[in-house]
């Protein structure tokens, strides 16, 4: 009988399917055939921008330029960009103290004095400390810049509300909202308010079209692309990494045009035809293990999924205090559309406060889901009951797992997605 795997964390977890069981996809994304040069392509992309003038004719002496960067939840390797960013900045004739460097972390939880050391470097670190700020969506400083055409007021970081010039380093990814994470979301949520993120974040997600792999006619994606006008973002990074967080590509520009060709490059390597609907998905979180990114690959496989099927998550839970308060939450919510008023009327529970906007998406995500499939989750030195609570069956091994489904399912067809944070689903050949 053939052995299959998943990726966890640093192994790979190998399995056979119950007899009876069809697999009818088994996919891992193969490497990129030639590795490329981070530094050469970086400089190359600085200096071809798409759609947007060469940050040479963007900057003037003594305009105050922000420089937004994603926290340590990314893998983006932000010194590698400040290493070839900086001194073209300093050359178009700005000056350190001209500088501000702000970890634009969203409603993501602080991260500690080591972690921002290791995201920009450590020359860059000692150089610009005085510089170096993180976004706080919780700081009643943060400033109104206006609404956005569907009625959302915006409230920014005041640094970047003042900055002449705004520049953002981030990562394309798969997005299950936004279509692809990169663009203007280094400004919303990287630096919004928390009640700006919810009020956005809690309007759209429920939306048919807030989805992976969707950009035009996505409503959760567009709003965001109008509140990074009204920041004025002028220019945007997006690095490619693959599952593995090796270098791929680099695009940089105006940050719509140069975010567009970045998802159409990242939708190339990762789309995935699916034939048909299978009645069992079996996917790992794996590359996006931390918090809720883990939850990524879990909304992709509802996507394909047949109704009422199973869908065997395999993750493991790095944050457990907001795994229990996940839990909590979702044991006292009967009524989503209830709970969703509630959230956008401010009426927050304490322990969300503390957690990203994420998690409360996730207590309406996790609602729905468990009413249109089973749900198994698979991961080691779990406490049982947290994952109960989510409506999730639980078990530490495959093994225990598809011991328990071959009994319920004796005949299935079978999806197997070794890394399922970096996959886009394509369902064009199903009629």
């Amino acid at each position: 009988m053939k052995e299959f795997y998943v990726n966890y964390q640093d192994k790979r977890l190998f399995f056979k399917v119950p007899e009876g069981w069809e697999v009818i996809i088994f996919h891992e994304f193969a490497p990129p055939l030639k590795p490329l040069d981070p530094k050469e392509k970086i400089r190359e992309a600085l200096e071809n921008p798409i759609g947007s003038m060469p940050l040479e004719e963007l900057i003037k002496p003594g305009m105050q330029v922000a420089i937004l960067f994603d926290d340590d939840q990314r893998a983006t390797p932000v010194e590698r960009v400040l290493s070839e960013l900086i001194p073209k900045i300093l050359r178009a004739g700005a000056t350190e103290r001209d500088l501000l460097l702000i970890c634009a972390l969203g409603t993501h939880p602080m991260p500690s004095f080591d972690a921002l050391r290791k995201k920009i470097g450590e020359e860059f670190f000692e150089r610009l400390r005085e510089r170096i700020f993180v976004h706080n969506p919780h700081s009643k400083e943060n400033y109104p810049i206006g609404r956005t055409t569907w009625g959302l007021q915006v409230e920014i970081n005041p640094y970047v509300a003042s900055a002449d010039l705004v520049i953002g380093i981030g990562q394309c990814t798969p997005h299950p909202c936004a279509g692809y994470g990169g663009g203007s979301k280094i400004i919303m949520p990287g630096v919004c308010s928390y009640k700006t993120v919810v009020q956005h974040h809690l309007s759209w997600m429920r939306h048919y079209c807030s989805r992976i792999g969707l950009l035009d006619g996505n409503p959760f994606y567009e709003e965001i692309v109008e509140v990074g006008r009204l920041a004025r973002l002028s220019f945007k990074i997006d690095v490619v990494l693959d599952e593995r967080g090796r270098f791929l590509n680099v695009f940089a520009g105006d940050p719509v045009s140069e975010h567009k060709k970045a998802s159409a490059y990242l939708e190339n390597l990762y789309s995935l035809k699916i034939p048909e609907f299978p009645d069992v998905t079996i996917i790992s979180a794996h590359p996006l293990e931390t918090g809720v990114q883990a939850t990524k690959a879990l909304n992709v496989a509802s996507v394909f999924t047949r109704k009422e099927g199973v869908i065997l998550w395999v993750s493991p839970h790095t944050d457990p205090q907001a795994l229990r308060a996940l839990s909590e939450e979702l044991k006292r919510v009967e009524e989503l559309s209830e709970f969703q008023k509630k959230i956008l009327k401010e009426e927050i529970s304490e322990h969300f406060l503390n957690l990203s906007v994420s998690y409360i998406m996730q207590v309406i995500y996790f609602k729905s889901l468990t009413k249109r499939f089973k749900v198994v989750n698979v991961s080691e030195g779990v406490d049982k009951n947290l994952i109960e609570n989510l409506g999730f069956t639980y078990f530490s091994t495959m093994e225990e797992a598809l011991s328990h489904l071959r009994k319920e399912i004796p005949k299935a067809k079978v999806a197997i997605i070794p890394s399922g944070g970096y996959m886009i689903p394509n369902m064009g050949l199903i009629s």
